[in-house]
């Protein structure tokens, strides 16, 4: 077969050449890349639209480039997609930007690595990259778009229910940079460690929603980080949470639904724990509130069926409803003194032990907050509680001594 080099213009100041032999395209020039009319090898969109004796020439190059050259600039949309004998790409350091589906459909791919300035990364760049193992960014990246791993599962590597699509390898850093809210579609099978370190990010976001449940990997929160925010973490099924010294909050519904988080560390610079952060982690057996905490809002470890032991501090002012309902394995809860408030159905169904005293500095009990309680012998309510909600209780038959028989009758 002889060789043969077909090129064109790709950018104002910016030419393409491809050499079949060797399968290798060189971008020379500055400036950006643009989807031009004489660039039709790297638009499937406007290949399809072309005559065949014009896309005839272009289409050889599109699907079997094995290696490219390129120069500064930014990576448009659509750039390498369908590059199917593509395995290999590294990215100059003055790239900046690479655009959506950049290197979709690249499905024999291996490694690439983006560079030290890449700062956006477009909605399914990676998308079908189904033997991508090794994916590098910069440590100034700022924004991942949306989905970037998305995808059909490879048959031929994996069954047909599957949602795995790429088996990466490496360490993924997201910087004290990184602000995106967008969620990614983390559809691993070989998952890599993951270090979270965004500094300010929005304080709602849902980029890991959905690491789907056979993650296998280690999550990581850098030094940089002084929030969690709300959503961050849903349904991640991480093991382990150690938060740094610095760390300020946690947003709500962070790390709800993880049911195999069993070790949560809270630093002591937290100052609050926002409503259902750890709702639904079944395995986690003992937490220590933070002292600078002032409250535990709603629903916060609701159903934490394993919970067996709680520290609250004495800053802790309220508990909010259902904060601890559905944890029946409570062994023992001392209330703190400077508490003002037990919401509704706050211990809701928890077996603790066999005496409660409620300390002078509560006003309100709130309905079926202690509800279910069937081993309570002993209760001793402070002398400011003005409300207790109906049925606040519940299955108190147990209560023989203490204050809770004559405040009942001076109540009604």
């Amino acid at each position: 077969m002889y060789a043969t080099v077909y090129n064109g213009v790709c950018g104002e100041h910016l030419t393409w050449s491809y050499d079949t032999e060797t399968a290798h395209m060189t971008i020379e020039g500055y400036g950006e890349l643009k989807n031009t009319v004489d660039s039709l090898w790297w638009n499937k969109q406007v290949l399809q639209a072309s005559s065949w004796s014009t896309s005839y020439k272009t289409y050889y190059p599109y699907n079997s480039c094995k290696t490219i050259s390129l120069p500064e600039g930014k990576i448009p949309a659509y750039l390498f997609e369908s590059c199917y004998q593509l395995k290999e790409i590294k990215l100059p350091n003055s790239v900046d930007t690479v655009g959506q589906y950049a290197f979709s459909n690249c499905t024999t791919m291996v490694k690439c690595d983006l560079g030290k300035g890449v700062k956006y990364i477009g909605q399914m760049a990676f998308q079908n990259c189904y033997h991508l193992n090794s994916v590098r960014w910069s440590d100034c990246l700022e924004v991942i778009d949306g989905s970037i791993f998305d995808g059909e599962p490879d048959r031929a590597s994996y069954d047909q229910n599957s949602v795995a699509t790429i088996p990466l390898r490496d360490t993924l850093f997201f910087p004290a940079t990184f602000r995106s809210n967008k969620q990614i579609s983390w559809c691993y099978h070989d998952s890599p460690v993951i270090v979270w370190n965004a500094k300010n990010p929005p304080a709602s976001s849902s980029v890991f929603y959905n690491l789907y449940c056979y993650w296998r990997g280690d999550f990581i929160f850098g030094p940089d980080v002084e929030f969690v925010p709300s959503g961050l973490c849903q349904q991640v099924l991480m093991k382990k949470i150690v938060l740094p010294e610095g760390c300020k909050y946690i947003g709500s519904g962070a790390f709800s639904g993880n049911n195999k988080l069993d070790t949560v560390i809270l630093p002591s610079t937290l100052t609050a724990i926002h409503q259902e952060a750890f709702k639904g982690c079944t395995k986690i057996q003992r937490i220590t509130i933070p002292q600078k905490v002032k409250a535990i809002n709603s629903s916060v470890f609701n159903g934490c069926s394993a919970l067996r032991r709680v520290e609250i501090p004495d800053s802790v002012s309220t508990i909010g409803d259902n904060a601890f309902s559905g944890c029946p394995n409570l062994d023992s809860i001392v209330l703190p003194k400077e508490l003002t408030m037990i919401g509704g159905s706050a211990f809701l169904g928890a077996v603790l032990q066999d005496s409660l005293v409620i300390p002078d500095k509560v006003i309100s009990i709130g309905t079926n907050a202690f509800a279910g309680w069937l081993s309570l012998k002993e209760l001793s309510i402070g002398k400011n509680v003005v409300l207790i909600g109906d049925d606040a209780f519940r299955g108190d038959s147990a209560i023989t001594k203490g204050h809770w028989r004559t405040f009942r009758t001076a109540l009604y």
